[in-house]
């Protein structure tokens, strides 16, 4: 791309770099002119090189003289990257555009750099009506925080000669903020610190800042060292950085070059090199990349390491501002004249407003806080609420009781979390409305006076208290372990594109097919598949970690004449799928091509997982499942062949439903989609870098099996069901674009007598999910309503580590609401089946999940097979299933997780893990536990391997 082909406007930018930085200008045309230059950047060019978003946090201070200001601005896009912080240490990558020449400079600053990083956190707000934080902040001064003044406001205000915390959503209770000074992409960690006071707010007059008063120790850890301030105006040019927090705006006016820049990446700790540009007006202008978020990010000398301005607005196509490190200077010595409040004052009464016409009349209503304990009733303090007149309906009254809850157990150490929910009786849910108080271990009563502790109310406001153990990710997060970040937030669209030239058709063939489930036969059939293998395997696979599994994938491709092609979900290097791909390389070398698939930023292809499970053979065979290569989805037995007769394998591990396929028409056609995702994910040149690692954490070293009220003395397991004749198949893949809802809703309006839906994850959101997906539900409804046999099996959500108790209790909750048969819906612990049955002649299964993502935009695989036996095959399982292993029960999380500290001895009944297998999706199953003894074997195991390097194509 020639420069005079650019704009002028692009012109314009690089003939300026070009007199303020020659070496950035030269390698900003060479990439604008290289062959890369395609179409990833040519629309964009440097055209683009400098746009703002458009709405700040909270309202912008007034415009001062002529300046028409954007809240903030995305400066001088493709020269001025955004790269990562990760333990407080800068990354040398971006996940937005690259620039050598920026890395290699802020790289030879490191020092200053790294040693500035720590003192830069973002602010929390709890009990604020729209934000959980507000913007960015950092030390000046030892136990000092500096801020913006329209930061600082959003939680703040003037009250007589000082400032106090605003009253928040609980009018009860003021405002309280912490500062974070971790916050990183994909770290699960925080270093919070409470804002003790707010020491002063800057008039609108004056320049935008604030000071922050905040605790030196919290936890039993100190503040860092703070950031000194530079003395004199920097010189133009002089080379700076940001250190903030930018905040997604949806209001941007040009969406893709935020993503170019900032890499879908938001509200974590980032760093912007740029440049300083003037001195204007008492202004510091600087063209660092920021968003707003970037509010009170300290703009950093990377030749002093001091500050030399904070950050606080942009100007559209033009310069970003900061206020000058002297002002914040002279302002914080004039802090000794400035009279200190405490930050909570009492909320006292006030006058009874006079009514306007259009509104309704209000008061200010003292009122008292009933609660009731074991029977006896008692009161808290008095509190001053604004209540509306005439009296609350049902839905405010339950509002009000949870506000009052909260003020209540604020003090209580082991309540980690109070909202509203349904009353849990017998381990169902039943309709009564009650407040759930979430603790860290639930005891009964007499342990609880034996200790001295009193117990929780059972009553608060005339609402019933419902007292449970809080879900694993929220008993970690009151430990200062965030699970959240290792599961951003899916994109808002995905970039996967549909390959042009073939697409999934259905086949009607005569074919060979063994129908099979886990435990019963699955591994012995896998086996039988690999054993297929004469000349190629293409696989693709969301988890692995089972050693016999990978002992026989292995034998299956040693010999030279065969390769091997796998596609998989991205995993960290400990995880055990990783550790077989490294193993796979170095036993195959150039014979094994593997890919991880592009989940993630930057390709977003899929949603949230590349959750597919197929293997092809030759071109010729199909396995396609539901399940995992894990010891719980394939474990090493045979219980058909081995005439057994324990309950244990079906009360420990998984029950999958798996197919393999002697049909070359439908194993091409799934090979191709496999290949085409491998290319796709192939294009990625750039890595995100790794997560940071979690702590150890303690957990029990079982849980209880359920006792399950069974019609059958003995079990059965199902040996498979082979057909040699003519079947009609239905391929199904997601992404899509509503191929495999579509199909999915046609299946289940065509019953007329019976719906027999098995699967292991649902997810009905409150609003929001896809019309067809909602769709679904609705139709089930209907279909039961009709009189006809509709039954859901769905697994046990307290398996998994993420709200997965919450959100399945808030599925029930709305299947009921919709009107669905609470008695026609049970809970299987194990359930990973993906299955459909339709009228005893139609079935689906597959890998897909009944959520919003599985059913449009992960990558998952299923069949509809046409056909009376093999339906009624599924149907057995499924019926012994519905009588003898699922049930009306939903029990309690697991309890008593806490943090393992480093040297420290294992307690008894407990066992140390790696806070990374908590995103195991059988934990805490009991397979989890019966194989973590396998997953401490291999990776010592793993731990003699050469060390080589992983080569394996991204």
């Amino acid at each position: 791309m020639a420069l005079e082909s650019l704009t002028p406007f692009a012109k314009e930018w690089i003939e300026s770099l070009q007199k303020r930085d020659p070496q950035l200008a030269e390698e900003a045309v060479k990439q604008f002119s290289s062959d890369r230059a395609d179409s990833r950047w040519a629309p964009l060019g440097v055209s683009k090189a400098i746009r703002t978003t458009s709405g700040r946090i909270d309202e912008a201070p007034a415009p001062v003289g002529d300046r028409s200001r954007m809240p903030e601005a995305i400066a001088v896009a493709h020269t001025r990257p955004v790269f990562l912080i990760q333990n407080d240490r800068f990354v040398p990558q971006t996940i937005g555009p690259q620039s050598e020449l920026w890395a290699s400079r802020v790289e030879q600053a490191r020092a200053i750099v790294d040693a500035a990083i720590p003192a830069v956190g973002r602010v929390e707000i709890f009990n604020h009506s729209r934000y959980d934080w507000g913007g960015t902040a950092w030390l000046v001064r030892d136990d000092i925080l500096v801020t913006n003044r329209h930061v600082a406001t959003l939680f703040a205000m003037k009250e007589g000669p000082g400032f106090v915390f605003r009253t928040g959503l609980d009018p009860r209770q003021a405002m309280r903020c912490n500062v974070d000074f971790l916050e990183e992409h994909q770290g699960a960690l925080s270093r919070d610190f409470p804002i003790l006071r707010v020491l002063w707010i800057a008039p609108p007059s004056g320049p935008d800042l604030a000071f922050l008063h905040v605790a030196r120790t919290a936890g039993g850890r100190a503040l860092p060292p703070h950031i000194e301030l530079a003395a004199d105006i920097p010189q133009a040019d002089t080379f700076v950085c940001t250190i903030g927090y930018p905040a997604r705006d949806p209001d941007a006016p040009d969406q893709s070059l935020v993503l170019e820049t900032f890499g879908d990446v938001y509200e974590k700790k980032r760093l912007a090199p740029g440049q300083v540009m003037r001195f204007e007006r008492g202004d510091l202008l600087h063209d660092c990349s920021t968003l707003k978020g970037n509010s009170g990010s300290v703009v950093l000398d990377l030749n002093t390491g001091r500050a030399v301005g904070l950050h606080y607005e942009g100007e559209f196509l033009r310069a970003n501002y900061a206020v000058p490190a002297a002002a914040v200077k002279a302002a914080l010595d004039g802090l000794g004249r400035i009279p200190r409040l405490e930050s909570v004052s009492p909320v006292r009464p006030t006058p009874a407003p006079q009514p306007s016409p259009s509104e309704g009349m209000e008061w200010i209503i003292p009122i008292e806080i009933r609660v009731r304990i074991g029977g006896a009733a008692a009161s808290q303090t008095n509190f001053a609420i604004q209540t509306p007149v005439p009296a609350a309906d049902s839905a405010t009254r339950l509002d009000t009781a949870l506000m009052a809850a909260r003020v209540v157990l604020r003090d209580r150490p082991e309540v980690l979390r109070v909202r509203l929910g349904k009353r849990m009786r017998n381990q169902w849910l039943t309709a009564e409305d009650v407040i759930v108080v979430e603790v860290t271990q639930k005891l009964p009563n007499t342990r609880l006076f034996d200790s001295g502790i009193t117990p929780l109310p059972t009553e608060i406001e005339g609402v019933a208290v419902d007292v449970r153990t809080a879900s694993v990710w929220e008993q970690l997060r009151s430990q200062g372990v965030s699970l959240a970040a290792r599961q951003p937030e899916a994109p808002d669209g995905i970039n996967y594109v549909e390959p042009t030239d073939f697409e999934l058709t259905p086949v009607d063939e005569p074919m060979r097919a063994r129908f099979h489930v886990s435990p019963d036969c699955g591994f012995p059939v896998l086996q039988e598949f690999f054993q297929l293998v004469t000349r190629t395997l293409t696989a693709t696979m969301y988890e692995f970690d089972a050693t016999h599994v990978f002992d026989a994938l292995l034998a299956a491709v040693r010999p030279q004449s065969r390769r091997l092609r796998m596609v998989t979900h991205p995993q960290s290097s400990t995880n055990p799928l990783a550790r077989f791909m490294r193993r796979l390389r170095n036993s195959l070398g150039d014979r094994f091509d593997h890919v991880q698939a592009g989940v993630t930023e930057p390709l977003n292809l899929f949603d949230r997982a590349y959750h597919i499970k197929i293997g092809v053979a030759d071109s010729r065979w199909l396995w396609l499942s539901s399940g995992n290569w894990k010891y719980s989805g394939q474990p090493d037995i045979n219980p058909v062949a081995d005439g057994e007769t324990s309950w244990t394998p079906l009360e420990t591990l998984n029950r999958d439903w798996h197919v393999l396929i002697d049909n070359a028409n439908l194993a091409s056609q799934f090979e191709r989609y496999v290949e085409h995702d491998f290319e796709l994910s192939s294009q990625r040149t750039r890595e995100a870098p790794p997560p940071a690692p979690l702590p150890d954490v303690f957990v029990p070293a079982s849980l209880p099996v359920r006792s399950l009220e069974r019609t059958a003395v003995v079990p059965t397991y199902f040996p498979p069901l082979d057909i040699n004749r003519r079947l009609r198949i239905v391929p199904l893949l997601t992404p899509d674009f509503s191929v495999y809802i579509d199909a999915v809703l046609d299946l289940v309006r065509g019953a007329q007598r019976k719906i027999l839906l098995e699967n292991q994850s649902f997810n009905l959101l409150r609003d929001n999910n896809f019309p067809k997906f909602q769709q679904l539900f609705n139709l089930l409804v209907e279909k039961q309503q009709a009189g006809i046999d509709v039954r859901i099996i769905f697994r046990d959500a307290a398996e998994f580590g993420q709200q997965g108790a919450q959100e399945q209790e808030q599925l029930i909750a709305r299947l009921l609401q919709l009107g669905f048969d609470e008695d026609l819906m049970r809970v299987q612990v194990g359930c990973h089946t993906k299955g459909v049955i339709v009228d005893s002649s139609r079935v689906l299964l597959g890998s897909h999940n009944l959520t919003n993502a599985g059913t449009h935009r992960n990558r998952d695989a299923s069949l509809i097979v046409d056909d009376a036996e093999v339906a009624r095959y599924f149907e057995q399982i499924f019926e012994f299933d519905w009588e003898n292993l699922a049930a009306h029960r939903i029990p309690e999380s697991v309890a008593g997780i806490r943090v393992a500290n480093d040297g420290e001895a294992t307690p008894p009944g407990m066992v140390r893990i790696n806070a990374e297998d908590l995103f195991d999706s059988d934990f805490p199953f009991p397979s989890f536990f019966a194989t973590l003894q396998h997953r401490v074997d291999d990776r010592a195991e793993d731990g003699k391997q050469p060390d080589r390097e992983d080569s394996e194509k991204r």
